[in-house]
Parts: C-alpha cells; structure tokens; sequence
C-alpha cells in the first residue's frame, strides 16, 4: 500500500481517491459547527444546564486530545486508508446516536462524532502527503476548502431548519445526518475500491518481481 503514490496510480484510481478525500472533507466540520446555533434549544428541550453544556460542546476537543497520539498507532497496523474508514464508521455512528432526544444518547453520540472526525484530522494530511507527493499544497487547499464551506454552511442552516421549519434542534441534526451519511457511504466505497485496488497492485508486483 505505502508504496503507491499519485504518480503510479491509474487514471480512475486518482479520480476515485480525489473524490474520496473530498468527501471526507467535508464531514470534518458540520457536526460540531452545526450544533452552536441551536445549542439554546438543545437546553430549552432538554432542560441542560449551562455546565452540562459546556462539558458538550468540549467533548470533540477532549476526543481530539485523546485519539491524536493514538491514531498513528492504529493506522501502522491497519493502513491508513482502512483506519480513516473506520473512522468514518464510528462517526456515522455518533451521527446517528446524537440525532436521538435521550440526553446521555447526545453525549455519547458527541464522543463517538470526535473520536471518528480526530482519526481523521490526523490521518487525511497524511494520506495526502503519502499518496500526493508532488500535489501536496494543491490537494491540501481542496481539502481544507471543501471542509471550511461546508462548516459554514452547517453553521448557517441549521438554526432556520429548526426554527424556520419548525423541525426543532433533533430535525436540524437529522436534516443533517442525511445530508452527510450519502458522502460518507460513498466515500467508504471509493476508499474501499482503492484500498483493495493498490493492494491488489502489490501483490501482483511481488509476484513478478
């Protein structure tokens, strides 16, 4: 796997993996961004307290703190294609636990959301840089694009989809879930085509050489 760079891939594998990493992109922001303009409704709904919702609203940053060292770790001994999957996974996860109207749902649902987007944080630079070696600043700008519009745009919508919908703080999250869960499923699949594509490679240039 490690051996493959952008220059070495074919041409529909760079497409697929470009894709890919944008799609990632995208998710890394909107599931924290989106949750500070309706955080008066989430205390009104479920009557949090301001302490209960600060220790929310830190809970990304504390995941983050924790998993960082970690992820290098685990992403030596699975690739980092298949640990960044995982990732995706238990985001999905806390995605779909958070969305829930059960208070301790919404914080493990939190913890699972940074714990999923801090795998990610520390592994798609290094994929980029691993897999883009003469690419590097060109493909760093796309991702941090595509993850900063859609941080803004969470951050915008989901106080009208609550309020302006009438769709409360658990339609905004879900409205959101939605929105998220088709980009990821895709991009699981692309990783998943070009993880088994590369590995794939390597064994047949093994066995010819």
């Amino acid at each position: 796997m490690s051996e493959y760079k952008y220059t070495q891939f074919k041409k529909p594998d760079k497409i697929l993996l470009i894709i890919a990493v944008i799609l990632v992109a995208l998710n890394l922001r909107p599931s924290i961004t989106s949750v500070g303009p309706i955080i008066d409704l989430l205390r009104e709904s479920l009557l949090l307290s301001n302490f209960s919702i600060g220790i929310l609203t830190s809970l990304p940053l504390i995941a983050f703190g924790i998993m960082s060292p970690i992820v290098p770790m685990i992403s030596m001994r699975f690739t980092n294609e298949i640990t960044l999957i995982a990732g995706m996974v238990i985001l999905v996860l806390g995605l779909i636990i958070r969305s829930l109207a059960f208070v301790p749902l919404l914080f493990i649902g939190t913890i699972l959301i940074g714990i999923g987007i801090a795998i990610a944080n520390v592994l798609l630079p290094g994929i980029i840089k691993e897999r883009f070696p003469n690419r590097v600043p060109v493909m760093t700008s796309v991702y941090v694009t595509a993850m900063s519009l859609f941080a803004a745009l969470a951050s915008g919508v989901s106080l009208p989809i609550a309020n302006g919908l009438d769709w409360g703080w658990e339609g905004a999250l879900v409205f959101g879930l939605s929105q998220r869960l088709w980009q990821l499923l895709f991009g699981f699949i692309l990783l998943k085509i070009v993880d088994l594509q590369m590995t794939y490679n390597c064994i047949m240039l093994k066995q010819i050489t």
